[in-house]
């Protein structure tokens, strides 16, 4: 899964800088908002039951074929009546007729994303296989998305590649469940159907809610700003999200196995993988927040060229975000996993509101340094409403352990000696290299947790052996 999001990650960026470099902010900000927009149409076409499908099936995979086949029927008709609501509301915006043909064409791959069934390998914890279709879809949409860029130099060919693409990736993802999972199509079941959609309910809600706080800034800031502001903002966005991945991945991963230790009620083992986790969060976290906060511009320049300086404030900001959403998916799944969906639900509407009324009144005012403090703020609203549900509400008898400072001290002690050497160089001895001092920065961070303990050599191997094992 790290590999597969490593890649694919890659890939993606590697696009993003080429839109940026070639064609400008401009068309970067169309790109985004088509993405933005078409969020919630894909969205509802999936309807929860992805992730109702990992959780069912992990717990008893002999219902596989059952739940698999009722599912991709369901999301099929809620894709194709959803691709005609898309048409209807696109052709009603007040937008430029090019950006409605982007967004149009771009919501097309809602129907690829309905019939791909890449959860199920996340069910029975085969991640490989669920590489294999993302790395060959996501390479294919990249590697031709250049080609014809730099043939037509027109934004408009994306989404047709990005629909194209999204069906082969489907089409392997199915020939792969058929000879490696031995998936069995059962007979559609209407009583499992609308049981199906009743109990993906929760998660559809709490995705929606998600995808409010993802990409509502960027449809604001469109319909306020333009696209060429959605373009420096998505700049900095698509960096934090990155970061962000580096664990989003590692929890996806580990979904399957957390359902399966709560439905199986081992609650010590389930303690104990959380206990590894925020140990990881805290080690990596860190040095990125500090780090990246310092040494903002440099990426920024690096990456997309000076011309995208506007984004640095901007990406300052946002590397707050990925220590607080990495600690909010530890409680978030713990919720989901020991069936307390209400209560997540909760959590992510509380930040959803948060959000709407934060964006509504805060960008037209202050434009995107408004969305990036409103995107900050909405995590720490829903890791204060996790908090309060989990440990004031429920007081389960797995033994959580706390975010107590001592998990924290010493890499943060690690970051300040990073950070201050990092300064010297920089800003007293001159030393202005980004690449220097990015390597310098990462390897004296290592150097400094190896000296005062805060990893130990043995961890590091234990925690590439494990991954390498997954």
């Amino acid at each position: 899964m790290s590999a597969t999001e490593a890649v694919t990650r890659l890939f993606g960026t590697i696009l993003s800088i080429y839109i940026a470099r070639t064609l400008g902010a401009g068309a970067l900000g169309q790109l985004a908002f088509a993405a933005a927009f078409c969020s919630y149409f894909i969205l509802f076409a999936d309807f929860g039951l992805n992730a109702l499908g990992i959780r069912e099936i992990a717990k008893d995979k002999s219902k596989t074929g059952s739940y698999g086949t009722n599912i991709l029927v369901i999301q099929t008709v809620l894709a194709f009546l959803l691709v005609i609501l898309l048409g209807l509301i696109v052709s009603a915006l007040p937008l430029d007729t090019r950006i409605k043909w982007i967004t149009f064409l771009f919501g097309l791959a809602i129907i690829p994303a309905a019939l791909n069934m890449s959860y199920i390998f996340q069910a029975h914890e085969k991640m490989e296989y669920l590489a294999v279709s993302s790395i060959i879809s996501q390479v294919g949409y990249v590697l031709f998305g250049i080609v014809l860029l730099y043939t037509f130099k027109d934004i408009i060919v994306l989404p047709v590649v990005n629909l194209l693409t999204a069906f082969i990736g489907t089409a392997i993802a199915f020939h792969l469940l058929r000879n490696q999972i031995k998936f069995v199509w059962d007979r559609v079941n209407l009583t499992q159907i609308k049981i199906l959609a009743k109990n993906s309910l929760p998660f559809l809600i709490s995705a929606l809610a998600l995808q409010v706080y993802y990409n509502f800034d960027k449809v604001m800031l469109q319909f306020t700003a333009g696209s060429e502001t959605v373009g420096y903002y998505s700049v900095s966005y698509k960096l934090m999200l990155l970061i962000v991945s580096v664990m989003g991945l590692y929890y996806s991963s580990i979904y399957p196995l957390m359902s399966s230790f709560a439905g199986n009620k081992e609650f010590e083992k389930l303690d104990k993988l959380v206990l590894y986790t925020q140990k990881i969060i805290a080690v990596m976290a860190v040095p990125l927040v500090i780090g990246g906060i310092f040494l903002a511009k440099e990426v920024i320049v690096i990456i997309f060229g000076a011309q995208y300086y506007p984004s640095v404030f901007q990406f300052q900001i946002l590397l707050i975000n990925p220590m607080v959403i990495w600690i909010v998916y530890i409680f978030s799944y713990l919720l989901i996993t020991n069936n307390l969906m209400k209560d997540y639900i909760f959590t992510v509407a509380a930040g959803a509101i948060f959000n709407i009324i934060a964006n509504l009144i805060f960008i037209p005012l202050f434009g995107m340094t408004a969305a990036s403090i409103t995107t900050v703020a909405t995590e720490l609203v829903v890791l204060t409403a996790s908090l309060y549900c989990f440990y004031k509400k429920h007081h389960p008898d797995i033994v959580m352990p706390k975010l107590v400072l001592n998990l924290y001290l010493k890499p943060i002690i690690a970051s300040a000696l990073m950070f201050a050497l990092l300064y010297i160089l920089r800003d007293i001895l001159n030393l202005k290299n980004a690449f220097f001092l990015l390597g310098t920065g990462t390897l004296s961070y290592i150097i400094f947790s190896l000296a005062i303990g805060s990893i130990k050599y043995g961890e590091i191997k234990e925690f590439i052996q494990n991954n390498l094992k997954g």
